[in-house]
């Protein structure tokens, strides 16, 4: 059941029963992103890129689907060691010209290291994903709660039909769905998950504190 983001398109056209919204959906469904991506966040958006900071280098830019940076390491050698995260202050007053990154701030859409890199090094990042069905075709939400998107993009047609008698009833549910899904991904972030406890039983190295 709505597997894809046409599907998803196509449910909501014959909901509507409107011909005349149709080249309309794909906005009704990114506006309700926009609000998902404004409320909610749960750890189904929780995803792992390795990126490259270049020698001679200070910054990377950083995914366009990036809502919330999580945390990161940088690889020394074949060792991950976890990057701090500091103020751009902080960077500006207190980083050499040049050695191994040891933090990272986030600005204007990239992570600036504040020194020049010494030599090529993978920066495994750790990031919360906003939803955006228009790239990514399906999703974790999409998949597992789809009363959610095809309710919350009904809602968002709103300003295109005026008063019908439906709208109360999509919102009620697309509200009530996004309730219900917070308080599952709370439940969720009560329990680390196997690999996190792996990660803190000395899988990685920081080489601020040395340990």
């Amino acid at each position: 059941m709505l597997a894809n983001y046409t599907e998803l398109q196509t449910e909501i056209a014959d909901t509507l029963h409107r011909d005349d919204l149709t080249s309309k959906i794909p906005l009704f469904i990114k506006l309700f992103e926009k609000r998902l991506n404004r409320h909610l966040n749960i750890p189904q958006q929780t995803v792992t890129t390795d990126l490259t900071l270049a020698a001679n280098t200070q910054t990377i830019t950083l995914p366009s689907d990036m809502m919330e940076p999580l945390d990161a390491v940088i690889y020394i050698g074949n060792v991950p060691c976890e990057l701090v995260h500091v103020t751009g202050e902080f960077i500006d007053n207190t980083m050499p010209i040049s050695s191994v990154p040891t933090y990272f701030t986030i600005n204007a859409g990239a992570m600036n290291f504040g020194v020049t890199a010494n030599q090529n090094y993978t920066v495994r990042l750790r990031y919360v994903k906003s939803w955006d069905l228009a790239t990514d075709n399906t999703n974790w939400l999409l998949t597992n709660n789809p009363d959610c998107y095809l309710y919350g993009a009904l809602a968002a047609s709103a300003p295109y039909i005026g008063d019908d008698e439906r709208l109360a009833l999509w919102q009620s549910l697309a509200a009530e769905s996004i309730d219900e899904i917070k308080r599952m991904g709370a439940q969720m972030r009560k329990a680390p998950l196997l690999t996190e406890v792996q990660a803190h039983k000395g899988k990685r190295f920081n080489i601020v504190r040395g340990y």
